[in-house]
């Protein structure tokens, strides 16, 4: 019986790169977002779903590994510092990058299933809820969940799976058709 022996060689990191490279990670990055789209503490935690103290305590943490201020506080909340504002920049970037690769995944099921959030204007909500029935006997393994408000869901942000909206045409982010002409009268 032959045996082979492989070595393998991985380089050592320089302490710095390996101790950067430790120091964030992405929930650290959408704390940081979070933050900085919010203003404050409350809306970040309101945004994370988790409490302001964990915000202020995570974010003096982040602070502390990376070596420097990434927001000015102020009485009525918080302002990204010069490194605030390429920390989120940069997990806007990711941010954006990840939602993309869930977006191009969720596509790769070959038997769509499981719960599918639906969202439409009220003025449309009545239409929509004529094809409900064709949708399920179509894909029986769908669990429809139907969001209606006139409020637009983010669907890049996963809001929302499919959204029936009254428009001339998607953005270039999304994929759509036109599929009735409304008309309007008053």
């Amino acid at each position: 019986m032959a045996c082979s022996l492989v070595i393998r060689y991985y380089p050592k990191l320089p302490n710095e790169f390996a101790n950067m490279h430790s120091a964030l990670d992405w929930n650290d990055l959408r704390l940081v977002l979070a933050v900085a789209r919010e203003g404050s503490l409350s809306g970040a935690a309101r945004k994370l779903g988790v409490t302001h103290s964990t915000v202020f305590r995570r974010l003096g943490t982040i602070e502390m590994a990376i070596g420097t201020r990434l927001f000015e506080r102020f009485r009525d909340g918080y302002a990204p510092t010069p490194a605030g504002e390429t920390a989120a920049a940069a997990a806007a970037r990711l941010e954006d990058e990840v939602l993309a690769l869930e977006r191009r995944l969720a596509g790769q099921d070959l038997r769509p299933s499981g719960p599918v959030r639906i969202t439409t204007t009220d003025t449309l909500g009545a239409v929509l809820m004529r094809h409900l029935p064709a949708m399920r006997r179509a894909h029986p393994e769908i669990e429809p969940e139907i969001i209606v408000s006139n409020a637009m869901a983010n669907l890049t942000r996963r809001e929302a799976d499919i959204a029936v909206r009254p428009t001339p045409a998607p953005s270039e982010l999304l994929v759509g058709r036109r599929v009735a002409d409304i008309a309007h009268a008053v």
